[in-house]
């Protein structure tokens, strides 16, 4: 995860992060949310990350079935 917030952080429009964590019993222990300027910077860094993720040979969905982890996106917009 901080990689992946470091490569994120250097993006176009990047504005800030959090990271939350939950401690009690819930399917989603951490979450993590990213603001943007925009949904082209958000879109543009998600196609940076999956370059830089593909370059190093990293497969996501392996790694997430390994680890037993479920990982769910949403994009929020504020209104």
């Amino acid at each position: 995860m901080r990689r992946t917030m470091g490569l994120l952080e250097k993006q176009p429009g990047f504005l800030v992060h959090a990271v939350i964590e939950e401690s009690g019993a819930t399917p989603f222990n951490i979450v993590t949310m990213v603001a943007w300027e925009s949904e082209r910077a958000l879109f543009e860094a998600g196609r940076k990350l999956r370059g830089h993720r593909d370059e190093m040979g990293f497969d996501l969905q392996s790694t997430l079935a390994r680890w037993g982890i479920r990982a769910e996106s949403r994009i929020f917009i504020a209104p």
